[in-house]
């Protein structure tokens, strides 16, 4: 008798991408934002990534839902926050994240 493989379903979402640049006290002030709207602990998930404790970091809220997942890739840390209406991507460098991490103002030149 021949096997039969069943069907799944399969999503394939398609977007389009927008690249836009932003300051890093913008960045460090979005960030801040995320961690408050959310209560999720985004500073510190951060600070393990810059101590070199974790190589990457998760954490999730499902009401309202947000994703918000970082990983260190060397002297950077690249993070993916997910929520309901959007997708956001950014870098930071670790060399510049210590006055956001420790809550110290971030300076501009």
């Amino acid at each position: 008798m021949p096997h039969v493989e069943r069907l799944t379903k399969l999503f394939v979402k398609r977007t389009q991408k927008e690249t836009e640049y932003a300051t890093e006290t913008y960045v460090n002030d979005s960030l801040r934002t995320i961690e408050a709207k959310y209560s999720l602990p985004v500073l510190e998930a951060l600070r393990f990534l810059e101590e070199g404790r974790a190589d990457s970091v998760s954490l999730n809220k499902q009401t309202p839902y947000v994703n918000f997942h970082a990983t260190r890739f060397r002297d950077r840390i690249r993070v993916s926050i997910r929520e309901t209406s959007r997708d956001v991507e950014l870098e930071l460098h670790v060399s510049r994240t210590t006055g956001l991490l420790h809550d110290e103002p971030t300076q501009t030149p």
